[in-house]
C-alpha cells in the first residue's frame, strides 16, 4: 500500500534531485545512482546522510570516492533517509553542519 511506501530523498549536487521509492535493500551508491549520479560540481568526499533514530535526528558523513574504490563500505540507506551530496553551491547551513561532523559518521546526533 502507499501508506507503507518508503521514500529516500537525494539532494544537492546530483543530476536529478528528488524523492525515490525504496524497493528492497539500497546502498548509498545506489541511491546516488537513482538520482542520476553526481554532477561535475559535486564534492564526492562530502556526502551526508540524515536519519531519524529513536525520534532523534542524526547525520553521518561519507566519502563516495573511498566507497567507489573499495576503501570504505557502501552503507545501507533506509526509507526516510535524506542524502545530501555537497558541491560548490551547497547552502551555507549545510556547510557549517558538515564541519561539525566526523569524516566517517556513525550517525552522530545534532
Amino acid at each position: 500500500s502507499t501508506a507503507t511506501r518508503q521514500i529516500v530523498t537525494v539532494e544537492g549536487a546530483v543530476a536529478r534531485p528528488g524523492l525515490f521509492p525504496v524497493q528492497g535493500p539500497l546502498t548509498l551508491l545506489q541511491a546516488v545512482a537513482q538520482a542520476g549520479g553526481t554532477t561535475t560540481e559535486a564534492d564526492a568526499s562530502n556526502v551526508i546522510v540524515f536519519r531519524t533514530i529513536e525520534g532523534e535526528r542524526r547525520a553521518a558523513r561519507f566519502n563516495l570516492n573511498r566507497i567507489r574504490n573499495g576503501r570504505d563500505a557502501d552503507p545501507a540507506i533506509f526509507g526516510n533517509d535524506i542524502v545530501v551530496v555537497f558541491g560548490s553551491n551547497t547552502r551555507r547551513s549545510y556547510t557549517e553542519l558538515l564541519r561539525a561532523l566526523p569524516i566517517i559518521g556513525l550517525f552522530s546526533a545534532f
